[in-house]
């Protein structure tokens, strides 16, 4: 749906006070810097959409795409995040983009050349973390998949995916409160409730701001019509699977937007998928070595579960997400040796404790890397 705004100076200087920054007229709105859209779209003849369900602004041109979300502090300006002091809002009858993300994409779209799509970085072996974005991790979102009407995946007696990664995903707090005592730990869920995917990402991206950056880690148990297939894999985000069997994976738990009541409005099909592509360029390096970290201390962890690895794979949980972002497959729900450890405390608290060390590994090399 195409925002049809149409703002007149005269009428908006009733409204908001003007000063001038970088050549973009700034609005002080409840004392904060501001650039209206409006102008961003006439000065550089913009094209846009604008999603009311996930609040996402798209502002395109040629191959330049720009994110917006409304009441969001972070933002994708040409496949980079640009991180503000205050969030994106709508006053008035118009959205108002944060004065440091307006100079952000000012700065991209003053070049007026086509930029050809970005591809896919490469990981050298053993390559340090060298963060795009300056700021330290400030808080850790630990995500336990489905929840309420959507039980994810159900073995033959009954057990559920979403109670195992509620629990799991529990310990996993409690062990990064003890390791970390100054980053703000957050569970999407913290009881048996349904949340829709795109929201999970954005309880995520309301933490991001100028100087705070974060993690989110999405916690499952994997299903296959086979029961003869077990282990543990994590993943990140990536258009291109690494496998037949990764595709399969994303597929199956993407799945639950079908239980979703707006899964009809095309988001996920249209605005995610934008997203995705442009992500990869800052985030996919990231989320990749922080699967790394997680795999190699589950194995470590989970002596007697599969090492099936780290892979790729177009998850729609991760897809809106602006920071490093993996999911996690702890086990098969589907395999009796797999299920019947699961189930038991003492496990569930070792894999909690792995994919936490994981976590705290991948943060010390991250901090180490900004100083």
């Amino acid at each position: 749906m195409k925002l049809k705004f149409i703002i007149f100076g005269v009428l908006l200087s009733i409204a908001y006070s003007y000063t001038f920054a970088n050549d973009l007229p700034v609005i002080t709105h409840n004392g904060k810097s501001y650039v209206s859209y409006n102008v961003l779209i006439e000065k550089y003849k913009l094209s846009s959409r604008y999603d009311e369900i996930s609040g996402r602004l798209i502002l395109f041109k040629n191959n330049r795409i720009s994110v917006f979300i409304v009441s969001g502090q972070a933002a994708i300006i040409d496949g980079l995040i640009s991180r503000a002091d205050n969030p994106v809002c709508i006053a008035n009858g118009d959205i108002l983009i944060p004065l440091d993300m307006a100079t952000d994409l000012s700065n991209s779209f003053e070049d007026k050349k086509s930029i050809p799509p970005k591809e896919e970085p490469k990981l050298p072996p053993n390559e340090k973390i060298t963060p795009t974005a300056r700021d330290k991790i400030d808080f850790i979102v630990i995500d336990p998949g489905h929840g309420g009407k959507d039980p994810g995946a159900v073995s033959k007696t009954g057990v559920r995916e979403k109670d195992i990664a509620l629990s799991i995903s529990k310990l996993i707090v409690a062990e990064l409160n003890k390791n970390l005592a100054d980053t703000e730990i957050i569970l999407t869920r913290k009881t048996d409730l349904f949340i829709e995917l795109d929201k999970r990402s954005n309880i995520a991206n309301s933490k991001l701001k100028k100087n705070k950056n974060g993690i989110f880690v999405s916690i499952h148990l994997n299903a296959s019509l086979s029961d003869k297939i077990s282990g543990t894999e994590t993943y990140y985000l990536s258009q291109n699977p690494s496998s037949d069997e990764a595709r399969n994976t994303a597929a199956l738990e993407n799945n639950v937007v079908k239980l979703e009541t707006n899964s009809g409005k095309g988001s996920y099909q249209d605005i995610d998928y934008i997203e995705a592509r442009m992500m990869t360029t800052q985030i996919q390096k990231e989320s990749e070595l922080l699967a790394d970290l997680i795999q190699k201390s589950l194995i470590k962890g989970l002596k007697d579960f599969k090492n099936r690895g780290v892979k790729k794979a177009d998850f729609a949980v991760l897809r809106g997400t602006l920071m490093p972002a993996v999911l996690i497959e702890v086990g098969y729900i589907t395999n009796v040796s797999d299920l019947s450890k699961l189930t038991k405390k003492n496990y569930q608290e070792s894999a909690a404790k792995a994919i936490s060390n994981g976590i705290v590994q991948f943060i010390n090399n991250y901090d180490k890397s900004l100083k």
